[in-house]
């Protein structure tokens, strides 16, 4: 993604709509997704059935 473009999170149709008319490309989507950190390790795994504190 282009570094001029905020940080956010985007809708699976936006980026979809941008692939489609040329303003991002698959390369540059796949460089983007490559370059963000793994935070797989500080994420919190839930069961099913599990109270979600909050909720």
């Amino acid at each position: 993604m282009p570094k001029d473009v905020i940080d956010t999170t985007f809708d699976k149709r936006l980026i979809t709509r941008n692939l489609e008319n040329g303003s991002l490309s698959r390369k540059g989507l796949e460089s983007h997704l490559a370059d963000l950190p793994d935070l797989s390790e500080e994420a919190e795994a839930i069961e099913l059935g599990d109270e979600v504190p909050g909720a």
